[in-house]
């Protein structure tokens, strides 16, 4: 059916503040993203994009320019020739509804289905040693007997993609039997999923972990493996519940390691899973991490992260600065995440959520220069 879309647009620069010295300037701009409305009683997977696209055709195709820019950068000539040997068969094992999807963005941008189902993947050939920065995920107990969620998404170099990704990112909210299903932020033409809420269940996320070599990771793609971003979308839409959420990410098969990190809607409900690929190697929660919250950016936390980019040791010293529950609110747990280290120059937005409390649920993307 052609698509039932509807659009919410704004963009608010309230938190711009420019301050003037002398002869230079220092500048702080966060924007709150686009929101848009897609009602999936009513909308095909070929159509989700439409208005996005209809919005953000330019930045779609800047975007997945610069992704190609960095793969070549990534990439020594016999590993191009693998990766487009397998994604010249994309369109073939492709799973749905990602593949109505990526057809869609093709069509709306003028850019071949290989093109930007090329973008899709870019995590899998992204996520693999030496160690490289990210994201963090932290997640709390708070006065009320629940949780709450805070996560910055890093991701780029700081020069090229994260700019780009900065432009292309958009909040959405999947509409079904006429109420909110699925809080969505993510990006303009990519399709998966790295942050989302399922409205009195569960909040999820995916950091970077870089684990495996490029030649298992296409070997996965090639197998027809999800990607993480693609898998945790799947569950975001499915999982039945917080629990359910649990066995449905421990037991995913994808075609690349990351961590998944999720909360409840009950104290002590907080939960990183370790992946590497398909094998969960790990599951800690709340309990058996630092008491009443959990932090996980992208190392594993039975090892110390290196001295150049330990944003854990920041988090964690802010999250004890806080004390305990009781002096947590959407303002406390925001300072953290906007604590220098933990946001940084690759920051591209900041997410607090909470599956019980839909009106904690805010965005704002990252500037500062």
């Amino acid at each position: 059916s052609k698509a039932t879309v509807s659009v919410l647009y704004w963009k608010s620069f309230d938190m711009c503040v420019i301050l003037l010295f002398a002869l230079f300037a220092v500048a702080s701009c966060d924007w709150i993203p686009p929101q848009y409305v897609v009602d999936l009683d009513t909308t095909t997977p070929e159509h989700r994009w439409d208005a996005i696209c209809n919005d953000k055709r330019h930045i779609m195709r800047k975007l997945i320019d610069d992704i190609y820019a960095i793969l070549m950068l990534q990439l020594d000539p016999k590993q191009v020739a693998l990766y487009e040997a397998a994604m010249a068969e994309s369109e073939l094992w492709m799973k749905e509804p990602f593949k109505g999807e990526i057809k869609s963005i093709s069509a709306c941008t003028g850019l071949t289905f290989i093109e930007v189902a090329t973008a899709n993947f870019f995590y899998d050939i992204s996520a693999r040693g030496p160690d490289t920065f990210g994201c963090t995920g932290i997640i709390a107990n708070d006065p009320s007997g629940t949780v709450m969620h805070g996560r910055n998404l890093d991701f780029g170099t700081g020069a090229i993609l994260t700019p780009s990704l900065r432009n292309a990112t958009i909040n959405i909210d999947y509409m079904k039997g006429g109420k909110v299903f699925v809080k969505y932020t993510g990006f303009a033409g990519l399709v998966g999923a790295w942050t989302g809420q399922r409205n009195g269940l569960f909040t999820v996320e995916g950091n970077e972990r870089t684990d495996g070599t490029f030649e298992e990771n296409v070997r996965a793609i090639s197998e027809g493996r999800l990607p993480p971003s693609m898998y945790l979308k799947k569950a975001l839409f499915e999982a039945e519940d917080y629990n359910d959420l649990v066995k449905m990410l421990q037991n995913a098969e994808i075609s690349a390691s990351v961590y998944y990190i999720l909360s409840g809607t009950t104290a002590d409900e907080g939960t990183v899973i370790t992946k590497n690929g398909s094998v969960a190697i790990n599951t800690w929660t709340i309990p058996q991490a630092y008491k009443w919250y959990i932090v996980e950016t992208n190392y594993d936390h039975w090892k110390q992260p290196p001295a150049k980019d330990d944003r854990r040791a920041t988090a964690v010293a802010g999250m004890n600065a806080i004390g305990s529950p009781a002096n947590l609110n959407t303002e406390s747990l925001w300072k953290v995440m906007s604590t220098p280290r933990v946001l940084n120059d690759m920051t591209v937005f900041t997410v607090l959520m909470s599956a019980t409390d839909p009106s904690v649920y805010q965005v704002k993307v990252r500037v500062h220069l």
